[in-house]
């Protein structure tokens, strides 16, 4: 049997999609898969699995786009034609832009032989953008047609769930996630030479990750001459007219470069604010809550809703503009039952999350 685990955007092992893989593989091992990466980068060699480079990268020209997704129904095509996929096997799919995945979607239509077992993430609600609305109900109707009306949606908020439950007749699933950090962090309390206080904004900042309220938060530190610094993705400095109150770190970090930033930083901060967020979870701040780590995130989101549940509403941040964040700390440093409450919820998401969990459920699903 085959696991043809399909990466769009798969670049390297330094983010969370090394860590997927990972969990991928030794599921495979276990329950005698053979696991194929289908992506659009090869700068990975494992001999466990197979690594395939048939996905063109997701050019920023419009016209190359377009031009790639002619290039990717070839390829593809022609590798489905090469690995005839037979009953048993499973095909697995994650992400990439709305290019890549009508590439991948035409590419289905076109193969003669139906597949029975395909599997998609659906992460992200596109209801109310009527253009992807239309794209994704095109490539959920390609897959479920190839599958014989047997296509599986996989996601992993229970409020994405409900609404893809409410919308559409396709099975879907709640899987867990299974990159959690560590639960034996030593965190590094030691202060900087500088008495900075440290605050980080993992990942990339882009208009969905909150790249607004990240202005307004600046705005306000500088404005009080608080002795804070931001730690940002360096790729971002095009963003930012100043760079008070910025220390930019590089953009691809390896694994235990990324530990040690959990370590070494007071807080994190998630200010995202995009509507998608409302039933959207973040592998960040189930990475935060792993090791109890203190994270502030945007109000009317689904990470907000979380910690509400849990009573760490204090950790819910309802105007980035107006905060006075040297204050904030001070408060939920402060607070020992805040701790205690991170704890519980910490001891809950490692037992509902992480490796373990996430091959015990896909191993149910596959049945």
């Amino acid at each position: 049997m085959r696991l043809f685990f399909i990466l769009p955007g798969f670049v390297n092992f330094s983010g969370h999609d090394g860590a997927f893989i990972n969990t991928l593989n030794t599921f495979a091992k276990t329950n005698n898969y053979k696991l194929e990466i289908i992506s659009s980068e090869n700068n990975y060699v494992n001999i466990d699995y197979d690594h395939h480079k048939i996905i063109p990268d997701n050019n920023k020209n419009i016209f190359l786009k377009v031009i790639n997704i002619f290039v990717l129904i070839k390829n593809f095509f022609n590798f489905l034609n090469l690995n005839k996929i037979n009953y048993d096997d499973r095909i697995l799919i994650d992400g990439g832009s709305y290019y890549q995945q009508i590439g991948l979607a035409l590419s289905f239509l076109l193969y003669r032989n139906k597949i029975k077992n395909i599997y998609l993430y659906y992460r992200i609600d596109f209801e109310k953008n009527f253009t992807k609305k239309i794209v994704m109900q095109f490539i959920l109707f390609s897959l479920n047609y190839t599958s014989k009306n047997n296509l599986i949606i996989l996601t992993d908020s229970d409020a994405l769930s409900d609404l893809l439950s409410q919308r559409y007749k396709y099975i879907n699933y709640v899987m867990p996630i299974p990159h959690l950090l560590t639960n034996n962090i030593n965190f590094d309390k030691t202060k900087n030479k500088n008495s900075y206080i440290k605050i980080w904004l993992p990942g990339p900042i882009r208009k969905d990750k909150g790249i607004s309220n990240l202005h307004y938060l600046l705005k306000n530190i500088r404005q009080k001459k608080s002795n804070i610094k931001i730690l940002i993705n360096e790729k971002s400095k095009v963003e930012f007219s100043s760079l008070e109150n910025i220390e930019f770190i590089k953009s691809n970090l390896s694994r235990d470069e990324y530990i040690s930033l959990f370590k070494k930083n007071n807080i994190i901060i998630l200010p995202y604010n995009d509507p998608s967020y409302k039933t959207r979870t973040s592998g960040i701040f189930l990475e935060c809550i792993s090791i109890g780590k203190k994270v502030l995130v945007s109000s009317n989101t689904y990470m907000a809703d979380e910690l509400i549940k849990y009573g760490l509403s204090d950790l819910v941040v309802y105007d980035w503009s107006k905060i006075d964040l040297i204050t904030k700390i001070k408060e939920i440093n402060l607070n020992k039952n805040l701790q205690l409450l991170l704890f519980n919820m910490r001891d809950e998401y490692i037992t509902k999350h992480g490796d373990l969990a996430y091959q015990k459920k896909l191993k149910e699903i596959f049945k």
